[in-house]
Parts: structure tokens; sequence; C-alpha cells
């Protein structure tokens, strides 16, 4: 697969969904009823308002960590609108941690990822923290992930929806304040900067996904000798009720993978 003929083309959900306020209200909805029917414990990793880390325990005795990292084309969006997914996680006893970070273009990519780090860093000093772990990123999210699976606090990775090839953004969304230089797209594309990945892995995308993000998902797992989970029907937010509400994909990969 040929990086400039493949990955060139829109990525912009907000074009692509009419009813692209609809499904995040949705979303909204449903992790407010979530947080108001259970307990959660907040942490600061920073002094940014947004270094803040939800955790939801696990129903019953933990088995492992879960660590979520939300999308929004590292600008928009946060952790709170994301947190019905912990609810089928904590049922099946896993606790989960939701982190927040600060976006762009207050904060360029490179210094969300050193955020990102610094908050695997103060969940790595929790001696409550139960292993293994887990981190799992949608979108702009499984691009952080997969630049972190490195860390020694992660055992396993699941990137959903992700980008791994930054450079077509250059061309594709010139307007988009993301980056300070150029360099900056090759330094953080976990595609061109990683040969091969430490780490338990699943990559998965919608096959109704926009064509850029699949053949995102393809090239980059072809390049890390992995297979892409391609999920029939659905698409780049319709994945999350499929992966957390309807099926047990990724409860069944975190317990087979450690």
């Amino acid at each position: 697969m040929d990086l400039n003929e493949n990955l060139t083309g829109h990525y912009n959900h907000k074009i692509a969904f009419e009813n692209f306020v609809e499904i995040l209200n949705n979303f909204q909805q449903k992790s407010q009823i979530f947080e108001f029917k259970n307990n959660y414990e907040t942490f600061s990793y920073g002094i940014h308002d947004r270094q803040k880390i939800d955790k939801f325990r696990a129903k019953g005795t933990s088995k492992g960590s879960i660590i979520f990292i939300h999308g929004g084309f590292w600008q928009a969006g946060g952790k709170n609108d994301y947190s019905y997914i912990a609810e089928t996680l904590i049922n099946k006893d896993f606790d989960v941690y939701m982190v927040g970070y600060p976006l762009s273009p207050e904060y360029k990519i490179d210094k969300i990822n050193e955020s990102i780090q610094s908050a695997l860093d103060f969940l790595t000093l929790d001696e409550n923290l139960v292993k293994p772990v887990c981190l799992i990123g949608h979108s702009a999210g499984a691009h952080l992930a997969i630049l972190s699976h490195q860390h020694p606090l992660v055992q396993s990775i699941v990137a959903i929806s992700g980008l791994y090839y930054l450079e077509p953004l250059i061309e594709t969304v010139p307007d988009e304040k993301l980056f300070i230089n150029q360099l900056d797209y090759l330094n953080l594309s976990p595609g061109l900067t990683f040969s091969s990945l430490e780490k338990n892995i699943f990559i998965c995308v919608g096959g109704n996904e926009l064509p850029e993000f699949i053949a995102q998902s393809v090239l980059a797992s072809e390049h890390w000798q992995l297979e892409t989970s391609i999920i029939d029907n659905e698409d780049h937010f319709s994945i999350l009720d499929h992966l957390f509400t309807n099926t047990n994909l990724v409860t069944d990969f975190i317990d087979t993978s450690h």
C-alpha cells in the first residue's frame, strides 16, 4: 500500500456525519447518566485544568486496569464525554481510568504526548493500581496510545480508528494548528517512528469508517506485522458501542493477552 496514494483525502468527521452533533450529545448524555449512577475519584496529574484522571472501580475484585484516552482530533472532547464506555468494563471487574489532557492549539501534539506520558508516570506511582494494564485509545487517542507503547506501565494496547501517519494532514488540514513544524509530523507518526511494537496490540477500525482511517490502520498493521480487525457495518463512532457495549472483543483480548 502506497502512503501517498491511499492516505490523501479528508479526515473530517464533522463533514462526514450530518448528525455529528447529535452523536456527541448522545455520548455525553450516556456518560452523564453513568457518572451519576457510579461513584468515581478524580486525580490531578499536572497543573493544567485538563490534566485529570477519573477512576471508576471494578464492581468485584479487580483483575486489572484499563486506561482510556479519548479522541477529538487532538483539539476537542474530553474524558467525561466517553465515561459510559467504562460501564461494561467495571462490570467485568476492571478498574477504568479515563485520562484528560490539554488540547490544541494551546498544546501542540508533542506537548499533548508529553502530557499522556506524565499521566502514565503518575499512575505508575499509584500503589492501588491493579496490573496488568491495558491502554485503550480512540481516534487521536489511538495515536497517543501507540506513541506510549514503550511505557513500562503498559502491557497491552487497543487502538481504535487511529491515525498513525500524520504527514498527509499537512495537505488535508493545512489550517489546523496541531504541529510546530513539518518535522513534527514525521517524528510524531508512529507508523514511521517505530519499526515494530513490543506489546500485545489490537488494532481495529470500522468497515464504514472514512477510507483514510481504514488505510492508515491497514498500512500501520502491515508495517508492524500485525493484523487489522475491520469490523463490518461500524463507523468512527458506532464502533465504540460495538466494542464496549454489544460485544466482548476488548475484554476477550485483554483476558487472553496477559
